[in-house]
């Protein structure tokens, strides 16, 4: 895969994951990579061909118009090949994914299973004993003759227990393995405690080779052991050099230790004529030939029957002794585990899941604050600035902590704020696998590549949480500001209605004096050609009543001038008001050159609540209609 190609990839996982299953990719998903290669070859052909593209090679206008829409539809073509090969990868990999968590799942179950039953057999002071080797190499039979069962040969001439018991663990001929799960066995006589493990190459699923895997670095962890190897060897000298026994001894062997653990061998099956001492010495040969016999304590021999006298010979009580007692005279080591081979289904699985755990939260939280961020109530701002503080302190404390310590808190966090928000997305409900998974197996963390790779994801997980304390921290800020906006205009408002109260108090007032000023000039003018009808001769009177009329008219003007006075204040109140509602209104637009600059998402609604207070304030007082009657009929008369 080319340098280049990482730009069709969205986020890091989807080009880790492409580089990871690459080959897999390639046998498995031949249209996914069909429809890929075609798409970036066809592509770049479409970005050449349309660089050296000019319209003057083309004879007018339309057809080059042309000849973009086509090459614009091929580029959709293939974009939506690339699409639907990507689509077709992701489903096939999330049903792999589901399917690899049920095992681990499973294995979890089984594994606490057998562990309960170890505890349950072990005792104080106890010694363990694991008797350990490939399959066919005679373990089961060996872990039966420790345990008491006797042998006879069945018509096919191979051993059989001849008093079976749920006890002894099954056995077989051939390469086919029986033992299927560990089986126990203690001798209360000498405080040992035996275990047929099945073979770590057994012909078993890799789902129980894991569990096998697990389960007996969990047993060697609780404390000393004594570990058996048992070796099918008829012959004079080590099959295959003793390969398979030196991948047994490499698996624990710690680079620099100087302290040399001793394990044991058990050469079984023997048909040749040294006696045991001679076949002792030529397999410490072997040994020191492949530079191993530093990891031997003491090598015991078991010969194969071939009849029933020779049957009798070797498995009888008194042997069975001098095996228990060979036993009982051997080092318990404290083995150091360095790896686990087949743990390579849980790193896959840890690194896919927490890679898309880590992408899923960031797009979630994002797409959150991106669009509903300004409906959050304000216990939920709280909750959510405490819980970005932690995040925060999350990345002050990445070179700190544990890798698995720190995404254990980090997946925590992540929970706790998509919980204190309400978010509703399969990555909170879908996660309770995942960490259950990651936390069981955390036991083996130090064996396990996946736990050893979180420290690469934290890089990933730390640019993660940079972007959303970025993302949060604005839009809180944006919180804050509209907030303090809206008590601004709130207290305006609050100062307009009370302003509008005290006028339209002193406007009724003036009012009212105006409509008894009306009411006495009324009753004056009827006077007045009430007299003017009665008696023309009586202008004295006439003239005082007239008299008495202009003073009121002059009342009545002074009133006017006071109510023009009133309505002036009123005015230039208004105008201060809208002054200060303009101040406001810059204020707002500077915000709102804020948030445009951060996400363009939010202009209209912003527009929307900027038109809303605009249309507050370009209200006007009502006119007062009794004011313009009574001047208008004043004029008149």
């Amino acid at each position: 895969m080319q340098k280049n190609d990482q730009s069709k990839y969205q986020t890091p996982y989807h080009y880790y994951e492409e580089l990871d299953n690459i080959d897999e990719e390639m046998l498995q998903l031949q249209f996914t990579d069909w429809s890929c290669i075609q798409h970036d070859k066809q592509k770049s052909q479409y970005d050449q061909n349309k660089k050296s593209d000019n319209i003057n090679q083309f004879s007018n206008p339309t057809q080059f118009n042309q000849y973009q829409e086509s090459n614009i539809k091929d580029q959709s073509k293939f974009q939506s090949q690339y699409n639907q090969g990507l689509q077709f990868k992701n489903k096939e990999q999330e049903q792999n994914e589901k399917m690899n968590e049920q095992k681990l799942l499973e294995i979890m179950v089984r594994f606490q299973k057998l562990i309960d039953q170890f505890n349950k057999n072990k005792k104080q002071n106890m010694s363990v004993v694991l008797i350990v080797g490939v399959t066919g190499s005679g373990k089961s039979t060996i872990f039966n003759f420790l345990s008491g069962a006797d042998f006879i040969f069945n018509h096919k001439l191979e051993l059989e227990v001849k008093n079976p018991s749920k006890n002894f663990s099954k056995m077989a001929s051939g390469m086919n393995s029986i033992t299927k799960e560990p089986n126990f066995y203690y001798n209360e006589f000498n405080n040992h405690l035996i275990i047929d493990f099945p073979g770590f190459q057994d012909t078993n699923g890799e789902q129980d080779q894991l569990l096998f895997e697990l389960l007996f670095h969990k047993i060697v962890s609780l404390g000393p052991i004594k570990v058996i190897y048992v070796i099918n060897n008829p012959l004079n000298s080590l099959p295959n050099r003793g390969s398979d026994l030196q991948e047994f001894i490499n698996q624990f062997c710690l680079k620099g230790n100087i302290d040399i653990e001793k394990y044991n061998l058990f050469l079984n099956c023997y048909l040749e004529n040294f006696s045991d001492i001679q076949l002792q010495n030529k397999i410490k040969e072997d040994l020191r030939a492949v530079n191993k016999l530093q990891s031997i304590d003491k090598i015991l021999v078991l010969r194969k029957a071939q009849n029933n006298n020779e049957l009798q010979n070797i498995f009888n009580y008194k042997q069975r002794q001098i095996v228990w007692k060979h036993i009982e005279q051997m080092q318990s080591i404290k083995i150091q585990s360095q790896k686990l081979p087949k743990s390579q289904m849980i790193s896959d699985y840890l690194r896919n899941s927490i890679t898309k755990t880590i992408e899923k939260y960031g797009i979630v939280l994002s797409e959150f604050f991106d669009n509903k961020f300004q409906q959050l109530s304000n216990l939920q701002n709280q909750t959510t600035i405490a819980s970005m503080e932690k995040l925060l302190d999350l990345i002050n404390k990445i070179d700190k902590e544990s890798s698995f310590e720190w995404y254990t808190k980090y997946i925590q966090t992540c929970e706790q704020l998509a919980k204190s928000l309400s978010i509703q997305d399969d990555i909170v409900t879908r996660s309770n696998n995942f960490i259950q998974i990651f936390k069981y197996y955390s036991q083996f963390s130090n064996l396990i590549q996946g736990y050893d790779d979180l420290k690469i994801l934290q890089i990933i997980a730390k640019d993660q949480l940079k972007n959303m304390n970025k993302l949060i921290s604005q839009r809180l800020e944006i919180l804050q500001t509209k907030e303090q906006l809206n008590m601004v205009i709130t207290q305006q408002e609050e100062n307009m209605i009370e302003l509008n109260s005290i006028f339209e108090n002193n406007i009724q007032e003036i009012n009212s004096q105006i409509v008894q000023q009306d009411l006495k000039i009324k009753n004056y003018e009827q006077q007045i050609q009430q007299l003017q009808t009665q008696n023309k001769d009586r202008t004295s009177e006439i003239k005082l009543l007239s008299n008495q009329l202009e003073e009121q008219k002059k009342i009545k003007s002074a009133l006017n001038q006071q109510q023009i006075q009133k309505e002036k204040q009123t005015q230039e109140l208004v105008n201060k008001i809208n002054d200060q509602s303009e101040q406001i209104k810059q204020m707002e637009n500077r915000n709102l050159q804020l948030i445009n600059l951060m996400n363009e998402q939010h202009q209209q609604q912003t527009t929307q609540m900027m038109n809303q207070i605009q249309n507050l304030q370009n209200r006007e007082p009502q006119t007062i209609h009794h004011y313009h009657e009574t001047t208008k009929w004043c004029q008149i008369f």
